[in-house]
């Protein structure tokens, strides 16, 4: 069996998809593991952290291990405007977080597959740090593309409303 380490942005609808998968992978007897941007004991009262911090804990909840990587400051600070912003300014303002910090999130990303050895990395589309560390360390690494919500339609949600 597999050592599979899934890579995810700290929101609800990033983790849906790989959380349903890593569920699967583990009935299969794989051994599943996340690592995702976040702060421990984080209570903060504002919507987007709140949100982002319940993401730890309901990997956690299914038994399954999270470690947190630090974000990135200025990601923090972008991602307070993203419940502001709808439609198209949403979606490239999503992007812009979600590609901010990518050195430092691959150099941590690194740091741990040099402690943990994983046989594989499945990565959230946006979280593009998990590619250039699995290059780095020849590791393969599958990118699952889950979120038709950028896309306008009739009972589609806005982009990132969760």
């Amino acid at each position: 069996m597999s050592k599979v380490l899934f890579l995810n942005q700290p929101s609800m609808g990033h983790l849906n998809t790989l959380l349903t998968i890593a569920l699967q992978m583990k009935e299969d007897g794989h051994e599943v593991s996340f690592l995702v941007p976040g702060i421990k004991n984080n209570n903060s009262n504002i919507e987007v952290f709140r949100i982002a911090s319940l993401v730890p804990q309901l990997i956690e909840k299914n038994n399954i291990k999270v470690d947190l990587v630090t974000p990135s400051l200025l990601a923090g600070i972008l991602g307070l405007a993203l419940p502001f912003a709808s439609g198209y300014n949403e979606l490239m303002l999503a992007l812009e977080v979600g590609g901010t910090g990518i050195e430092h999130y691959a150099r941590e990303v690194i740091k741990h597959l040099e402690v943990n050895k994983f046989d594989v990395l499945v990565s959230d589309f946006a979280f593009f740090a998990a590619h250039i560390a699995a290059e780095y360390k020849n590791i393969p690494c599958a990118t699952v593309f889950h979120s038709g919500l950028p896309f306008k339609g009739k009972n589609i949600p806005p982009f990132g409303s969760g």
